[in-house]
């Protein structure tokens, strides 16, 4: 008599969970591969659009996380072209935090920026290319606003950078420099304030010292056959001379398409200190400290043959060149 066998139980089937797509990140660059990718320049410019309405000063102290005049956060960062503010030109500014914003909302940023004494003022002199070439600061004057604190707007605006071309130094009375409709006719601007016309006075004067010093130090390399050294340093730490042309030169990290604020980075030097390297413009570059780590790495390399031009090699021998920055003028 046949004995019956016992009926095997079935095991229960998984499910398979469906894979998730990464989406593409912009600007990514892997790690030690040795392989780079490079911007998105579609997303970028999906991000990076201006708006066109009207700035709301109290709409921006709202969106910001903690109060904008604190003593750990001194204000946000315009930086505006100068023929934006005469009117001669319809180039876009740039807010921290924000992004880019209208030549209409940039005016009246630093319209409200001009009528309070504690804001700073950095002039960067750039070439007809749109590369800087000096920087410079405006000293501060005393009380030169009521600080009454219209709309909510004290210390809304920490620094205003002004961005000014070799070429507007020395305007022709009744004419702006040709190249000021690169971008299009310029919007009818609305008169300067006499805050904003003294500023204005005085940024042209600080920024044509400071092109007449580039222009020297210029006229010193060609006769060296390369960098003259002129504002080099015995110290590590770079001096303010130094610091403020890097991070004006550079703008951001100098690893292709990390967009890091060069004066968020640190100044590195490419060849080491304790090894020979000058404390100068020509051995030194912003990076973000990741970036600073991954050039220290014993398969990478980076080189600086020319003042703000950066040679990259990759572990897998791949070479890849960074230039400085352009301005928008």
């Amino acid at each position: 008599m046949r004995t019956r066998r016992p009926m095997r139980t079935r095991r229960p089937t998984r499910t398979r969970r469906p894979t998730r797509t990464r989406r593409p990140t912009v600007g990514r660059m892997t790690g030690l591969n040795g392989r780079m990718t490079g911007l998105n320049s579609q997303s970028v410019a999906a991000t990076s659009a201006p708006r066109t309405r009207r700035l709301n000063p109290a709409w921006i102290m709202r969106a910001c996380p903690a109060p904008v005049s604190s003593p750990d956060r001194p204000g946000l960062n315009l930086t505006v072209p100068l023929g934006t503010l005469t009117g001669a030109s319809s180039a876009p500014g740039q807010l921290s935090r924000l992004g880019v914003i209208t030549p209409g909302q940039a005016r009246q940023l630093a319209n409200l920026a001009a009528g309070h004494s504690a804001t700073r003022w950095r002039m960067v002199v750039v070439n007809p290319d749109g590369e800087a070439i000096a920087a410079t600061h405006l000293p501060r004057l005393r009380s030169t606003g009521t600080g009454s604190g219209e709309d909510g707007a004290v210390g809304l605006i920490g620094r205003v950078t002004l961005v000014i071309r070799t070429d507007q130094l020395t305007p022709v009375a009744g004419h702006d420099p040709p190249a000021e409709q690169r971008h299009g006719p310029a919007p009818p601007a609305p008169p300067a304030t006499a805050a904003m016309a003294s500023i204005l006075e005085r940024a042209r004067a600080a920024a044509g010292r400071a092109a007449a010093a580039a222009a020297e130090r210029r006229r010193e390399d060609e006769q060296s056959g390369g960098c003259g050294h002129g504002l080099a340093s015995s110290a590590y730490r770079p001096p303010p001379r130094i610091a403020e042309l890097i991070i004006a030169r550079d703008c951001t990290c100098r690893f292709g398409p990390c967009r890091r604020p060069a004066e968020l980075c640190d100044l590195d030097h490419v060849i080491p200190f304790d090894q020979g390297g000058l404390t100068c413009s020509c051995n030194i570059g912003g990076k973000c400290r990741q970036h600073h780590q991954l050039k220290q790495h014993p398969r990478w390399s980076v080189a600086q043959p020319d003042p703000g031009v950066f040679r990259w090699t990759t572990s897998a021998g791949r070479t890849y060149i960074t230039r400085p920055d352009t301005y928008l003028t």
